[in-house]
């Protein structure tokens, strides 16, 4: 079993055999919060670790995306549509993160 109560993935617990897609759970008051109060040294550490994150949750949907191809049944038509929207979202997640990359130089 997995636990984590890290700031930045949240919370989660994972058991075997549960699919382990990624822990999407940053919110922009994080993203603020994490530039505003460590030190610019820590701040950018965190950032650049919540970048990679979130590319690799949109490298993941991507992928599920490639998977499902042209959607055959009401269900993969629903996945299509979820890892679409969870793109997008993490997509823009991700400009604000390295807007503020940039911004704190």
């Amino acid at each position: 079993m997995y636990n984590t109560n890290d700031p930045v993935q949240g919370p989660a617990v994972l058991t075997p055999g549960q699919p382990a897609g990624p822990i999407l759970v940053v919110s922009l008051d994080l993203i603020s919060e994490i530039i505003d109060s460590q030190p610019p040294a820590d701040r950018r550490r965190r950032l650049r670790t919540l970048c990679a994150q979130l590319e690799a949750d949109r490298a993941y949907f991507k992928a599920r995306l490639a998977l499902i191809g042209v959607p055959a049944s009401v269900n993969q038509r629903t996945q299509q549509k979820t890892f679409t929207l969870l793109d997008q979202q993490v997509g823009a997640r991700l400009i604000k993160v390295k807007e503020a990359l940039v911004a704190k130089r």
